[in-house]
Parts: C-alpha cells; structure tokens; sequence
C-alpha cells in the first residue's frame, strides 16, 4: 500500500512540474520515488518519509543550482544595445544637472546624460557607453592630433 502512495505523490509531483516548469517539483518527485524504493524494501513509513526527505533535499541541494544553470534564459540583446560603442552628435547640450540633453544615433534621436557629469556642447561627437532605459550614457571623444 505504500508503495502506492509513493507512485501517486511521484505522478502528481512530475505532473505539477510539468504544469509550472519552475524546477522545483521535481526534486520532490525523485524523492517519492526514493520513498517508493524505501517501501518496496519494507521500510517503515518513518524512514520512508526520512528517505524521502533526504533525497529531496539532496537533489534541490545539489542538482538544482546545475540544472538552473543550464536551463535558464539567456539575456538576449535588443536592437538598442548595438548603439552601444558606436558615435552619435550631441543635438541639445547635455548637462546632467539639468537633467538636459539629446545625442543622435544611427539617426534615432536619444535622450543623453554625460558619463562622467560633464557637460557637453551641442554638434560634439560623443561615443555611447551605456543604456539605462530610455537614456543613452555617452563621454566626449578625444580627437588627437
């Protein structure tokens, strides 16, 4: 009879695992499988649950941080993000204590903030450093001779 227990928490689990796909789940149902392991050896129900409890916890411990790993979302880059490193023209001056300023890049117009809080002139070339939402960081760029 416990055996049986221990299929039926395995499928429920795997089922609500394969519901939320969230990597939790599952290292509970391999544990009621280690439960169901335990009872088919002629465990008590207390070492069972003990069993079960262990190897949940070990799998959470151990083969979720891999499997996240390898499972999660790779960031993928915008199209805004290859403005990054490449020159625009300041349109307005930018001054960060305004919190004033424009620069154009590949002709899309950006609201700009000076990198290192300086202010820059309007037609002065600039290079973008970052994005931080709709902003563009920028630093002036230094023409040698």
């Amino acid at each position: 009879m416990d055996s049986v227990l221990w299929l039926v928490v395995f499928i429920a689990l795997a089922v609500i695992e394969g519901l939320t796909v969230g990597i939790f789940a599952i290292w509970f149902a391999i544990g009621a499988i280690g439960g169901l392991v335990a009872a088919q050896l002629g465990a008590t129900m207390t070492t069972q649950i003990l069993v079960v409890a262990f190897v949940s916890l070990l799998c959470t411990v151990t083969l979720r941080p891999i499997t996240k790993k390898y499972l999660q979302k790779r960031v993928q880059p915008t199209n805004a993000d290859r403005v990054i490193g490449q020159m625009a023209v300041v349109t307005s001056e930018i001054n960060n204590v305004t919190a004033q300023g424009s620069a154009i890049v590949f002709g899309q117009e950006w609201t700009a903030r000076s990198v290192k809080n300086d202010i820059i002139p309007v037609g002065k070339e600039v290079k973008v450093a970052r994005i931080e939402g709709v902003k563009i960081f920028v630093e002036e760029v230094v023409k040698e001779l």
